[in-house]
């Protein structure tokens, strides 16, 4: 995960400034906001797509492979199958003898 935020530093940084903007703004306009449904639904909705473009950059999805001896999908980091115990990074299982 750290390294995940140091290579995209300079994107999360612009969502930083953009949540922080949109606060800011909320701020001042924060009774005009609060007497209408549809504004706290449209801050609420903005806030809500700039954390996910955050999450996105930060969550790192898992790549899966079929085991060799049972086929359950494991995730490629693991070196054995959880389910059967096979190894599932042997040569063997791909062909390559």
């Amino acid at each position: 995960m750290a390294s995940k935020v140091l290579d995209r530093h300079e994107e999360l940084l612009t969502i930083t400034l953009r949540k922080s903007e949109l606060l800011q703004s909320v701020a001042k306009h924060l009774d005009d906001i609060k007497s209408n449904p549809v504004f706290v639904d449209e801050v609420n909705d903005a806030f809500m797509d700039l954390d996910d473009e955050e999450s996105a950059l930060l969550i790192e999805r898992l790549t899966t492979i079929e085991c060799p001896g049972c086929a359950f999908e494991c995730d490629q980091i693991h070196t054995y199958c959880m389910v059967c115990g096979t190894k599932l990074h042997d040569d063997k299982f791909r062909g390559t003898n």
